[in-house]
């Protein structure tokens, strides 16, 4: 399912992905993964109602084996859905339990994307650029520390800020940052 996910087949990774789920007795410990992978691919197809339903059925399984890292997952998923229909308000708790959890088990992967996704909420919806800047630049950062190609989500992200207020501005926000 992982591999046409990733070529952005999500009819056929959905049909891998459902006859596992068939093979599977609710609870296992990576249970919570497989569900997780469900809800975004239907939030990929733009079936948001199914994808609420697996991201939910994931944060349970989750919270039930106690897989903390899961459920950061999860959460974050949850937050991206919210905020993909531009409800920033119900996305932000989300995004900021899943960004507590990665920095409480030292999941660096898990940290750089609520870092991204928070970033961007500031940048498009708050509008504190400041506050923008500061997690999406952690989130580059903890990108380039791991070695992941990732990093060029935010790195695109602080290009666009520095385009819109300058890179005089930008470089001002930065340097108070320390």
């Amino acid at each position: 399912g992982l591999v046409y996910q990733d070529k952005n087949d999500y009819d056929t990774a959905l049909r891998y992905f459902e006859a596992s789920i068939d093979l599977k007795v609710e609870g296992e410990n990576d249970d919570g993964v497989l569900l997780s992978n469900l809800g975004l691919n239907y939030l990929n197809k733009g079936e948001y109602d199914r994808a609420f339903d697996f991201f939910m059925r994931s944060l349970k399984s989750a919270r039930i084996t106690n897989n903390r890292k899961v459920e950061g997952m999860t959460l974050g998923n949850i937050g991206d859905l919210y905020k993909s229909f531009g409800q920033y308000d119900k996305a932000m708790p989300y995004l900021e339990e899943s960004l507590k959890i990665s920095r409480e088990i030292g999941d660096a992967v898990g940290l750089a994307v609520a870092l991204n996704q928070i970033g961007i909420v500031y940048a498009e919806h708050l509008k504190d650029i400041e506050k923008a800047i500061g997690a999406l630049l952690e989130s580059y950062n903890i990108n380039k520390q791991i070695g992941s190609p990732n990093a060029r989500y935010p790195q695109n992200y602080l290009k666009l800020i520095v385009e819109q207020i300058g890179e005089a501005r930008y470089q001002e926000i930065v340097s108070k940052m320390g």
